[in-house]
């Protein structure tokens, strides 16, 4: 009998089998990436019919890339120097695979989509001693001197300065020292009409860059933003994985950027100035979808009404949108370091946030109160488990860094944060203060802090103090 033999592999057979396998992951990963299509979009010189494929045969409005379709890992190339006075409702979204992308190309300026319109220069007409007016149908909630945002009044008696406006019966009225036609021509008076510039309701994996959204006419807490992404509605899609960068998301009647319940979103490089609410705003308003990283990072924020950077959680037993969450809704994982934040309602302000780090901002000078802004350069409402370390505060309306409780049914606190190497100095108030219980175990150290001549530098008030230093204290002067 002969021995059993056992074959042994042919190496042609194996080398082959091992670059079939390597060929269709290669194709499985790049694949999206080599069907993918680059558009252009140009204002100007754009041709809605053209296919949009190249800088010669570009598209020219947005409503022509708001009726398309786009697939994973395609471009979408808005042309610099131009103005889109149309809001962007992109289409589709990428996948885990392949974002889409929507970016700039050419020279010059950032592309401004905006939420105005051009008033008509040869429609003014003179209405009282320095007061012109215009036919303006629907009530605009802001308006736009040469790129400077006006000063919104009640009645045609209350305008006394340059940029006051108000509107009436279908009419705008403008201070202005001569015919507004000729006093402001860069580009004129705009007036706000579209809720949102940019809306990614409901998209997912889109980066979008180097664009600037101005003018968005949606006020606080309304239906809109300069950048707009939230759910569609409680049965989904809900925007995830958007990152957006080196944008400028000025002038609006509302927020700047508001991001609701998309989880694993960022915001980074960023100017967001002179919005009526609040500059960054991340919201978890809906239980169904999580939201629990995130990103802040490296923006420059400054002279919105509301908060500066503003991450909130829907409070216990408050309404969520359309559902009532007993427990509340957190958010967590949120990464908010390297930003400048001045001259705002407060600075950075996290409200029902867990988990996060607020880390190597500089924030000062938030004293705007026309919001009820919340007065601090880092404040923390019902928060915890978080790190505040090595921030820059100063100035603050109130205190430079406050923990507080949550005004909910039953109230609670902030807890089990950790507050250190942090310089604090020439706040309105107390440099670093903590109230209530329950909140409780947070440690505050290595931390400087001076200069409060009406508050202290550190300070606990609690019925029951439950909040202590450290054993290396926080350094005050």
């Amino acid at each position: 009998m002969r021995a059993a033999t056992t074959s042994k592999p042919n190496p042609t057979t194996t080398q082959m089998r091992s670059k079939i396998g390597l060929c269709v992951f290669f194709f499985s990963v790049v694949a999206p990436s080599l069907c993918a299509t680059t558009y252009y979009v140009d204002s100007t010189r754009g041709d809605d019919q053209n296919k949009g494929t190249s800088p010669d045969a570009a598209w020219r409005s947005l409503g022509r890339v708001n009726q398309s379709s786009f697939a994973p890992g395609d471009v979408l190339l808005l042309r610099r120097g131009g103005i889109w006075r149309e809001e962007l409702d992109f289409p589709s979204s990428g996948n885990a695979n392949a974002a889409i992308t929507i970016d700039a190309y050419g020279s010059g300026n950032l592309p401004v989509i905006s939420g105005t319109d051009l008033a008509d220069a040869r429609s003014w007409s003179q209405a009282a001693a320095g007061a012109w007016q215009c036919a303006v149908k629907t009530q605009p909630n802001v308006v736009i001197f040469d790129g400077v945002k006006g000063h919104k009044k009640s009645t045609l008696g209350e305008l006394s300065e340059l940029l006051d406006w108000t509107w009436n019966s279908g009419n705008l009225y403008v201070l202005s020292p001569a015919n507004p036609a000729s006093a402001y021509q860069h580009p004129g008076i705009e007036y706000g009409v579209r809720m949102s510039a940019i809306n990614l309701t409901g998209r997912s994996f889109i980066i979008l860059k180097n664009v600037q959204a101005s003018g968005a006419n949606a006020i606080p807490y309304g239906e809109g933003a300069g950048i707009w992404a939230i759910t569609v509605h409680l049965e989904g899609p809900t925007p995830s994985h958007l990152k957006i960068s080196n944008v400028v998301v000025n002038n609006g009647a509302g927020d700047g950027i508001h991001i609701e319940n998309a989880d694993q979103a960022s915001v980074d490089t960023a100017v967001v100035s002179d919005n009526e609410g609040a500059g960054i705003e991340f919201y978890h308003s809906n239980g169904k979808f999580p939201f629990t990283s995130g990103a802040i990072t490296n923006n420059e924020v400054h002279h919105n009404g509301f908060n500066g950077i503003f991450v909130v959680g829907c409070p216990r037993a408050e309404r969520c949108r359309s559902m009532v969450y007993p427990e509340g809704l957190t958010i967590r994982g949120i990464n908010i370091t390297g930003n400048t934040v001045h001259d705002n309602g407060a600075g950075i302000y996290l409200h029902e946030t867990n988990d996060s780090l607020v880390a190597n901002n500089t924030a000062y000078s938030n004293t705007n109160t026309t919001r009820r802004g919340e007065g601090y350069c880092v404040g923390l409402s019902g928060s915890s488990s978080n790190i505040v370390e090595k921030n820059n505060c100063y100035q603050a309306r109130l205190s430079g860094i406050e923990l507080s409780i949550d005004t909910g049914k039953p109230p609670f606190g902030s807890s089990d944060n950790i507050i250190r190497y942090n310089t604090v100095h020439d706040d309105g108030s107390h440099g670093i203060f903590t109230n209530y219980v329950p909140s409780h175990h947070n440690r505050i150290l290595y931390n400087l802090v001076y200069n409060h001549p009406a508050g202290s530098c550190i300070t606990f008030t609690s019925a029951q103090p439950r909040n202590t230093p450290d054993k290396f204290p926080s350094k005050t002067i």
